[in-house]
């Protein structure tokens, strides 16, 4: 045991009760912590929050897909396979995780990614992104063979 003027060192003192290490106290209210997060992704989820008074009002329906998570969805073998700490998450009895009016919910992976897509693939449209990637792509062919390349994008005079 390292004493140092009669004191302990904190590294070497016994911690009890719930780890605050994810807590951003001083931060972001609806920051979730990363092991919740990344337990999630392990699983096949995306997580992000969302109103609980709209999604009850729209009957439990959201347009994007998302639905609130359940602790109790989670088990395996009668076990917790996701550990919700509702000193630390503020979670209600129903299982879910509340901050004020918001619910956290989750959505599988790969219907994020492709609304991802989606999104991404509308933006190019709208801002001309496609043209921009392909003339790239033809300069880096052409540079690949050694040849030059003059592209015009736009209306020349």
């Amino acid at each position: 045991m390292n004493v140092k003027n009669g004191k302990m060192p904190l590294s070497s003192k016994a911690t009890i009760g719930p780890s605050f290490e994810d807590v951003d106290f001083m931060g972001n209210n609806m920051k979730l912590p990363k092991t919740f997060v990344d337990q999630l992704l392990e699983l096949g989820f995306e997580c992000r929050f969302i109103s609980r008074q709209k999604f009850d009002s729209l009957g439990g329906y959201h347009r994007r897909g998302w639905k609130p998570f359940v602790g109790k969805d989670f088990k395996q073998d009668g076990r917790d396979i996701i550990k919700v700490d509702p000193y630390l998450w503020g979670s209600s009895p129903d299982g879910t995780i509340n901050r004020a009016e918001m619910v956290v919910a989750i959505r599988p992976v790969s219907i994020c990614e492709k609304h991802r897509a989606h999104v991404q693939q509308r933006t190019d449209v709208q801002s001309g992104n496609q043209v921009k990637r392909a003339a790239e792509g033809i300069r880096e062919s052409a540079a690949k063979k050694g040849e030059k390349v003059n592209i015009s994008e736009g209306y020349e005079d």
